[in-house]
């Protein structure tokens, strides 16, 4: 059986809600149906179980452009192309071409999250020859 509690680095309140969502998951039996987890996740961000991801950026985008910022810290991106896997709605993304990317391939499960990402980098001046978004599943890629 795979590893039920989170034991990477979270501050103690996102280790707390990660690790509740994940005891919930296993009493109700969902942690050895990924295939149902998933497509659950999907329909969440695709707005079927709740409204909020209407305002996910704005809820939580200090927090993910800082967390993004965290990450990609000290690495080189300029003239590289970049693959965003989970991009949500495109920060890590934005932050590669903010630093030099040359090309920018945003994929995600979500075709929402995508949507409110190329909406983004419209909105930005982006072009498709410097960003371009996928639809896919991050368990599922062909390498």
């Amino acid at each position: 059986m795979p590893p039920v509690f989170w034991a990477g680095k979270l501050t103690k309140s996102m280790r707390l809600l990660v690790n509740l969502s994940n005891a919930m998951a296993w009493i109700n039996g969902n942690v050895r149906d990924t295939g149902a987890m998933k497509e659950r996740v999907k329909l969440g961000y695709d707005g079927v179980f709740s409204n909020h991801v209407e305002k996910y950026d704005k809820l939580g985008l200090e927090f993910q452009l800082r967390a993004a910022r965290m990450q990609l810290d000290g690495i080189e991106f300029r003239g590289k192309e970049v693959l965003d896997v989970g991009c949500g709605t495109g920060v890590l993304s934005f932050i590669a071409l903010e630093q030099g990317a040359s090309r920018v391939v945003c994929g995600d499960i979500s075709q929402y999250m995508l949507d409110k990402a190329q909406e983004k980098a419209t909105l930005a001046g982006y072009g498709e020859n410097q960003i371009v978004f996928r639809q896919l599943d991050a368990e599922s890629l062909p390498f």
